[in-house]
């Protein structure tokens, strides 16, 4: 596995931000807000530092894929 992809299908709910941080760089996600009527997708690399919140109100739909490598190719750096 080298990156995960989440997919947030329109569900209603709160809160539930997703944390991610690499080196000295940090983002917080929050689909939370448009939840209702929009798809979200997010992906990050397994060396991203990630961190889910939990849903305080509704339920969250959301499709994850842990992407892996299977041939013998060479790799992407």
């Amino acid at each position: 596995m080298f990156a995960t992809i989440v997919i947030v299908l329109p569900s209603l709910f709160t809160g539930g931000a997703v944390h991610l941080s690499h080196g000295s760089t940090s983002a917080i996600y929050d689909c939370g807000k448009m939840s209702d009527c929009h798809t979200s997708v997010m992906a990050w690399y397994t060396d991203v530092m990630h961190e889910v919140k939990p849903i305080t109100s509704g339920y969250r739909l959301a499709l994850s894929y842990n992407v892996i490598h299977t041939t013998n190719s060479l790799r992407l750096a």
